[in-house]
């Protein structure tokens, strides 16, 4: 998430950069110095996260997820690599058993004696479910449920979104596969509207603070195609100054006078959504331009009635009573299945090294060949060789080895639910009490997340 915020006194005239008025261009550099600073927030290490920050967080948790584990450098191409199947079994197992739960949002009267009361209870509640389908809420749950899972917190953003594109319509038939076709527009969505902000993309304003609301400032990063930006953002406000990261970088680093993430591709475009509470601010900067100012060089107000910030979180697992970020089930069980998998690597290293050994031959011998360990191999010497090649005993792991291996698995159980619950596993055909067990355990795990 790094930037090249160097900004020489003039730009070269070889790069074909256009600037935003004087009057825009003053306030473009304010608000984008508020996200610098937001940013340096973003990249701050923290003691919870065991002295990382987000970005590293982030991507430790969901390497476990993915069960991606890069060779290192000093192992050899025999030596065993393991990354186990432990965490994504157990969290994939949780949501399924909260999948089939069927949960849903319900609309509840404050008083039960008035008819006037229930009524409005009940219209309440089909209006929320047919939004619910319109919106595809049980798939959104899911998502949450997955994204604080995987990263500790989710952070979803919720608007209304008008869109709109242009169909044509297939009105005529002919007989040598030709068609005659009418152009209409159409509404594409005309509703409320969120999704799920990566963590990685949250700049927040205040780290230590236990609700998203109490902070002043959040920021919301989206990276996106120059091309999508054009067909999102073109028709707005000084949206033609804006260029993707390969046009306005130059030949050097220090050609441009925006700033730049290190990260983006030549073709892509990076967008700050940048929100102030307390001073009741919008902004839209899209590669360092200013892209939605109010008349010549006023500052949008929050574009929303309630006059908060449009954003909300949760959490699967507090880390602190004041802080805005929860600790992710990967990162939970990172030591006991890092150590697991390290185990077990040394325990097929050494049945490896049991079952071809090494070799120890007397100095200078030079007719040994890659085939030697062949079975059935028949290995020549000369007459009078004063000794010949042994094999170094390594005895195989023993017992013990695997007693540790089961001890390790069920700290794994512990830090978690067991895999009777979260994996499904036991007999195929289960009793509705074994059923009811497991749907429990699974909904005891999340219940912070759900309230």
């Amino acid at each position: 998430m790094a930037y090249d915020a160097t900004v020489p006194p003039l730009v070269k005239k070889s790069t074909k950069i256009r600037v935003q008025s004087a009057s825009r261009e003053r306030t473009r550099l304010y608000f984008s110095d508020r996200i610098e600073r937001l940013r340096q927030v973003h990249n701050l290490s923290y003691p919870y996260f065991r002295n990382r920050n987000i970005t590293d967080y982030v991507e430790d948790s969901v390497k476990r997820f993915s069960e991606y584990k890069e060779r290192p450098s000093y192992k050899q191409s025999w030596q065993a690599n393991l990354s186990g199947t432990n965490i994504r079994d157990k969290c994939i197992g949780i949501l399924s058993k909260l999948a089939s739960q069927g949960m849903e949002a319900q609309v509840l009267s404050t008083n039960e004696l008035s008819i006037f009361s229930m009524r409005k209870e009940r219209t309440c509640s089909l209006l929320l479910k047919g939004a619910a389908i319109k919106n595809d809420d049980d798939y959104a749950l899911v998502m949450e449920m997955l994204e604080a899972l995987m990263k500790g917190t989710v952070v979803g953003f919720e608007s209304w979104k008008f869109g709109e594109r242009k169909v044509r319509d297939v009105i005529a038939h002919k007989v040598d596969g030709s068609v005659d076709v009418k152009e209409r527009t159409i509404k594409d969505w005309n509703d409320v509207w969120g999704t799920i902000i990566p963590l990685e993309d949250c700049f927040f304003g205040n780290m230590y603070v236990n609700h998203i609301q109490k902070m002043q400032e959040f920021a919301w990063r989206q990276v996106m195609t120059f091309d999508e930006f054009k067909a999102e953002f073109g028709d707005y406000q000084d949206a033609d100054l804006v260029l993707p990261r390969g046009a306005i970088m130059g030949m050097q680093s220090e050609d441009t006078i925006f700033r730049v993430s290190t990260d983006l591709d030549n073709d892509e475009v990076e967008l700050f959504r940048y929100f102030d509470r307390v001073n009741d601010r919008f902004v839209l900067q899209a590669g360092d331009i200013w892209i939605n100012p109010l008349g010549s060089s006023g500052v949008q107000p929050l574009i929303w009635t309630h006059k908060k910030l449009p954003v909300w979180s949760n959490v699967f697992e507090p880390l602190a009573s004041n802080f805005i970020c929860g600790k992710s089930l990967p990162d939970k069980m990172i030591a006991n299945s890092d150590y697991q998998d390290k185990f077990l690597e040394n325990v097929l290293d050494r049945l490896t090294l049991a079952l071809n050994a090494p070799l120890i031959a007397p100095e200078g011998s030079t007719s040994l060949t890659d085939n030697y360990l062949t079975p059935n191999n028949i290995i020549s010497y000369p007459m009078g060789a004063s000794s010949v090649p042994q094999s170094l005993e390594i005895k195989e792991p023993s017992q013990a080895s695997f007693n540790v291996y089961q001890l390790l698995e069920g700290r794994i159980n512990n830090s978690s639910v067991s895999a009777e619950v979260s994996a499904g596993g036991g007999t195929a055909n289960k009793t509705a009490t074994q059923v009811s067990i497991e749907r429990s355990a699974a909904l005891e795990l999340v219940s912070l997340f759900l309230k």
